[in-house]
């Protein structure tokens, strides 16, 4: 019998078989006996994905070419190929299955990530393997939380049938589908729309993507349409214990005047000392237990305010912790941990703390329910540091980043066996005539779990020892004053406020009235993992722009907004309506192909709608914003110039017609060309003198554009030649 065990990438596979005691290497695999196992075994691993969707183009050549009239596509069958980037593995896997896996004894274990994903990986592989079903191999799950190599003995020795997971593959297999499907249809529909008015450019369309930019373009409206309001507000001051009182009644008052009138009506004047007493103190001793456990939304969060990582950035440290074993799985929406991670916290405590140089009173050894809690552990537990401790010399070697967040997920782990944040909280009332003013502040008892988490907290304020009935006067001057102040437009959102913990992609159920889509986004749109990945590529695709850690529509985001404002393809309700439904696949009360036979229809419906939507929608105000007029081409004589981008992100300046051949490179002789150089270039026939050129031998000189015909050639002011540019 052979037990071939099948990760989800190279590190992971070799940290299996160190598990489970083999070590034969083999370059693509590692072979043996296992004592844990009690079999022959094979280890082997993917790359991520090594099975994907067939791009259009794979269905039917005409789709190399966009054409209007050939969308929507709704293939009857959806095709798949073996990605060519990682072609070499999978073929490896298949003949490993092939040549090891013979009888009914021989069997496989997926090992991929314990998530949808993981699931969607292993199985998009395996169903590509006629070898697997023709001799109906049995096919377990290893369900680990963990890569240290006690605790994946034991979820090795407890194997899931893959009947209990298979679902998740159906419902991720599903996404998958429905994402190839809205993506291309949609985003080739809209960019074709587009340039028939004229507007470059590629723009895409997601079953998340959209409904996300349209949570920053609402935030942007609210922004720009706010109008400031002045208002003005009552303080008192205490001008030798620098102490300010608000009033207590939180009156707003609409003009200075009004303000001036309700003092005077109350016999105060400003900017004179005034008579006061303290007519009372109250205190209260309160305390705080520290946070709860960090899930990944919770470290992006810190990470993105306090040094100003990206969500994708900081999933990618932690994922890199994880690899090497320090950290626990981090594509995690949990804040909980079960006993056992607990008692090996525990445990080792002393340990830990000497990682950080750190020394703190243990007041709490015993598992509280904020943070243990074995029944809300349902796949992933929160992100918490592993037994394996890194060593002083290995912590150095950490970059910034990892140090950064390794500490901070270290101290978030041990923080819960530290005592309570205890203070005084105090409040003072002031009595001014017959009007109440009041402050309040903090003293500190103990620090508890502060001490532990290192993070930047605000200065409360301290207090001085005011006493009741002690009176204010020309010795102990009190000060009335009106404060000008303005509302202030919606926060401008952050990574982290859009897609990190408690953010809008999490918590977009509140945007809904109804109560039935509510409750189908109460774990918002997207994963943990994706949301990252969302925002990330919104940023990257030029929708969105980062500018001091906050968010700002470009003019490209604004006009894709504007294309699909109203639509349902923006909505969070749809999106709520397609969660639900992926949710009952994993559930076993859908299937993946109803679900796709609702996308489908959805497609044909809404392929129609869309161009009345566009010409509703974008006025010729905003087509000028993101019009590139930069000249006819000289070559056909009608048609403009245009800037696109290749697949590698590169810039070119083509004719908009596809039948013309001329073309702008944006990169000439290692020299990048602006648009206004392509303008200057277009109207003039040639541009000015163009320095940062660099030949075959890397020498820097300087020449002219000139258009020579259907060429873009290179002319030297001091030399009589010429020569035809290259992009190369």
């Amino acid at each position: 019998m052979t037990i071939l065990v099948l990760a989800e990438k190279p590190n992971q596979g070799k940290k299996y078989a160190n598990a489970l005691g083999i070590n034969d290497e083999k370059g693509t695999y590692i072979e043996g006996y296992s004592s844990i196992l009690q079999e022959q075994t094979i280890v082997t691993w993917a790359k991520g994905h090594l099975v994907g969707l067939c791009d259009f183009k794979e269905y039917d050549s005409k789709y190399e070419k966009w054409n209007l009239q050939d969308y929507p596509f709704i293939p009857s069958q959806m095709k798949r190929k073996v990605l060519p980037n990682t072609s070499q593995q999978f073929y490896e896997i298949k003949k490993l299955i092939e040549t090891n896996l013979n009888t009914k004894n021989d069997s496989i274990i997926i090992a991929t990530d314990p998530e949808r994903e993981g699931e969607n990986i292993a199985y998009s592989i395996l169903n590509f393997i006629p070898h697997v079903k023709n001799n109906n191999l049995t096919i377990r799950r290893l369900w680990a939380n963990t890569q240290e190599p006690q605790e994946l003995q034991n979820y090795f020795q407890n194997l899931k049938p893959s009947s209990d997971t298979y679902p998740l593959y159906l419902e991720a297999d599903a996404r998958s589908i429905a994402d190839n499907l809205i993506g291309f249809n949609f985003t080739v529909q809209l960019t074709l729309l587009l340039r028939n008015s004229n507007v470059d450019g590629l723009y895409t369309v997601g079953r998340v993507q959209t409904p996300t930019l349209f949570m920053v373009y609402e935030r942007e409206k609210a922004i720009q349409n706010f109008e400031k309001e002045k208002y003005y507000t009552l303080t008192a001051y205490d001008e030798n214990n620098k102490v300010s009182f608000s009033d207590k009644d939180k009156r707003k008052f609409s003009s200075k005047e009004e303000a001036i009138n309700f003092l005077e009506k109350h016999s105060i004047q400003i900017n004179q000392s005034q008579q006061g007493i303290i007519e009372d103190i109250s205190s209260e001793i309160k305390e705080k237990s520290a946070p709860s456990l960090l899930k990944l939304g919770g470290i992006q969060n810190l990470a993105n305010r306090k040094w100003g990582y990206s969500l994708k950035r900081t999933l990618s440290i932690v994922q890199s912790l994880y690899d090497k074993g320090y950290v626990s799985y981090p594509r995690t929406d949990c804040t909980y941990i079960t006993h056992a991670e607990f008692e090996y916290l525990n445990q080792d405590l002393d340990q830990y703390q000497k990682v950080l140089n750190m020394n703190f009173d243990s007041v709490h050894r015993e598992p509280r329910s904020k943070y243990v809690n074995d029944k809300k552990v349902l796949e992933h537990y929160a992100i918490i540091v592993t037994k394996l401790l890194p060593s002083p010399q290995t912590f150095n070697k950490f970059s910034i980043e990892q140090k950064n967040i390794y500490r901070a997920i270290l101290e978030h782990s041990l923080a819960m066996f530290a005592g309570e944040y205890k203070y005084n909280q105090t409040q003072v009332d002031l009595k001014v005539n017959d009007l109440l003013f009041t402050t309040s502040g903090q003293t500190i008892i103990e620090n508890g779990w502060k001490d532990v988490i290192s993070d930047n907290q605000k200065e409360n304020q301290v207090l001085p020892q005011y006493e009741v009935n002690s009176i204010f006067n020309e010795a102990n001057p009190l000060y009335i004053y009106i404060n000008e102040k303005e509302t202030q437009p919606p926060k401008r959102l952050t990574e982290a406020s859009l897609g990190g913990e408690g953010g809008l992609m999490e918590n977009c159920g509140k945007m809904v009235d109804d109560k039935e889509k509510k409750e189908h986004l109460s774990n918002g749109i997207g994963t943990p993992a994706t949301r990252s990945q969302i925002v990330s590529s919104l940023i990257t695709k030029n929708y969105i722009s980062v500018k001091k850690n906050k968010l700002y529509m470009t003019d490209k985001g604004n006009i894709l907004c504007k294309a699909l404002e109203n639509t349902a393809i923006a909505s969070v309700e749809l999106t709520a309506d397609w969660e639900n439904d992926l949710k009952s696949i994993s559930e076993k009360r859908g299937t993946r192909e109803a679900f796709v036979g609702k996308t489908k229809n959805f497609i044909l419906r809404f392929s129609e709608e869309l161009p009345k939507y566009i010409n509703n929608n974008l006025s010729s105000e905003d087509l000028k914003k993101v019009r590139h007029d930069l000249g006819i081409c000289p070559v056909c004589g009608t048609h403009k110039i245009v800037k696109r981008k290749m697949k590698n992100g590169k810039t070119f300046y083509p004719c908009q017609s596809r039948s013309c051949d001329f073309v702008v490179w944006g990169e000439i002789s290692k020299r990048k060309i602006t648009e206004l150089e392509v303008k200057d270039l277009l109207t003039n026939k040639q541009t000015s003198l163009l320095k940062g050129f660099k030949s075959k031998n890397n020498k820097s000189f300087d020449a002219i554009l000139k258009l020579d015909g259907d060429k873009v050639v290179f002319e030297f002011p001091n030399k009589n030649e010429k020569k035809g540019s290259s992009s190369k």
